[in-house]
């Protein structure tokens, strides 16, 4: 019998939305994003510095995070999370077979009511990075989000603060914010650069004195770094030993400054438990930005996320996005930490069809895809376990590249096309590629029009302004 292979992806779409029980798409539901890169602010920032970035500066979950994807408005949801499927198709513009990838997003729903959402009450330890290398305007942006933070918290949060530079200083021990905010907000003022980097000798003391002193069971320390430590831990290992001491009782957001940022230092050590990160942009977008993300960066919702998943025997699992890849026909994914985000969040499953006994070249209706089993554990520690399985269903629309039957379903999609372009583009242009650099560029601006002019999407319009100049730059190089 002839052998056909169609490839196929599915992007199982992590969400957590409250108030599912409502008809009303609105904008009360939240997401949520695993731990780890909550955006691509780093990659932006070195464009916008005239810099190609390299292809690590782009990650799938960070670009997942800036985005809304559809949600089913009719769904019920009555548990901490929920999961619903949304499939698609699309024409990837890197392909080694030229074949189309058929999409399933599973998107995940919760029972949590955002109109009221509040933070749990926080002890929170800011740590902030007062190095000769966090000169100038990156300073002004690390005191910037101290004052944002300030004036997030709430009379009832604790509030500790150690700055650092080659030692540390303890500059307030954790106690009630209460009206202590102008004071606060004055004393930020008053911080000052000074020299070496010793990230190791603070964070070690911040654990040490929520461990002893918290009371509340939020606990979290911020970390305000351009994450290049040269005095003491340097490595990422070093690093992550020294949070998994504490990883069960207080969580770390790192906030990442400069574009000399070492990005890899602060993924590893925020994909511990607890653990997250998100790249500060200049000094205008600070308020903006933790206005957005504030409240969420310090709630997780659910920890040791996992989700199993094992093919049916036509369809052969390829590869995963959003987090560790893995490529077999019977997969984990795991996230150690969810977090609530007012975007929502993404997984990627990549499959290929392969029915070794039929000259069928797309999956029948109803054909079953895969089972999956998927469990986590709540905010006290009750472990929630389902299972189901998945079957395929054709398109109803077809526009440009993309065929779905849910309008908003294609951007999942074009968000996969578009990262691993950009990877690819920045790995050439570092191979002295240019000219196919800017090729896959071009193509992809075509596509990011062609879908735009039905989403009218804020994020993607911004995400075009990013890629037109780091064709710019790479243009330079071509002439």
């Amino acid at each position: 019998m002839k052998r056909i292979l169609l490839s196929i992806i599915f992007l199982l779409t992590i969400l957590i939305l409250p108030s599912c029980g409502s008809a009303d798409l609105g904008s009360n539901k939240l997401g949520v994003t695993p731990g780890g890169s909550q955006d691509n602010g780093y990659a932006e920032e070195v464009i916008d510095e005239g810099i190609v970035p390299k292809s690590s500066a782009f990650t799938y979950e960070g670009a997942f995070s800036e985005h809304d994807f559809f949600i089913d408005s009719n769904s019920e949801c009555n548990n901490t999370i929920c999961i619903e499927t949304v499939f698609s198709k699309y024409k990837p513009i890197i392909s080694e077979n030229g074949k189309d990838k058929y999409i399933a997003q599973l998107i995940m729903s919760s029972n949590i009511n955002s109109e009221n959402f509040k933070h749990t009450p926080v002890d929170l330890f800011i740590v902030l990075d007062k190095s000769g290398s966090m000169t100038g305007e990156r300073f002004k942006q690390s005191k910037e989000a101290i004052k944002s933070i300030i004036k997030k918290l709430r009379n009832e949060d604790s509030l500790g603060i150690i700055t650092f530079d080659q030692d540390f200083t303890v500059e307030r021990s954790l106690s009630i914010v209460g009206s202590n905010r102008e004071a606060l907000l004055n004393q930020v003022d008053d911080f000052r650069v000074g020299g070496s980097t010793n990230i190791e000798s603070a964070l070690k003391e911040a654990y040490k004195r929520l461990n002893s002193n918290g009371e509340k069971s939020n606990k979290r320390i911020i970390l305000i770094t351009d994450a290049r430590p040269n005095v003491n831990a340097t490595g990422e290992g070093e690093f992550v030993d020294i949070i998994k001491s504490y990883e069960n009782n207080i969580g770390l957001t790192v906030f990442g400054v400069g574009i000399d940022f070492g990005q890899e230092l602060a993924k590893a050590i925020s994909e511990t438990r607890g653990g997250n990160y998100i790249f500060l942009p200049s000094i205008s977008e600070i308020k903006d930005k933790l206005d957005d993300n504030f409240e969420f960066l310090i709630s997780p919702i659910a920890n040791n996320f996992n989700l199993k998943i094992k093919s049916s025997e036509n369809f052969n699992i390829l590869n995963s996005y959003g987090l560790p890849e893995q490529k077999s026909n019977e997969i984990t994914l795991s996230a150690k930490t969810l977090f609530l985000n007012k975007s929502k969040g993404a997984i990627a499953i990549e499959f290929e069809y392969n029915n070794p006994n039929s000259d069928i070249i797309i999956p029948m209706n109803n054909e079953r895809i895969f089972n999956f089993e998927w469990s986590y554990d709540n905010l006290d520690n009750v472990k929630f376990e389902k299972s189901e399985a998945k079957y395929f269903s054709p398109f109803a629309t077809t526009s440009g590249n993309y065929e779905y039957s849910i309008s908003g379903s294609e951007k999942l999609p074009f968000l996969v096309n578009m990262i691993t372009v950009l990877k690819k583009v920045c790995d050439l242009y570092y191979e002295s590629q240019d000219y196919q650099a800017e090729e896959l560029l071009n193509k992809l601006l075509a596509d990011l029009d062609a879908v735009n002019s039905i989403l009218n999407d804020e994020q993607i319009t911004k995400e075009r302004q990013m890629i037109e100049k780091l064709k710019a730059i790479i243009s330079k190089e071509v002439k």
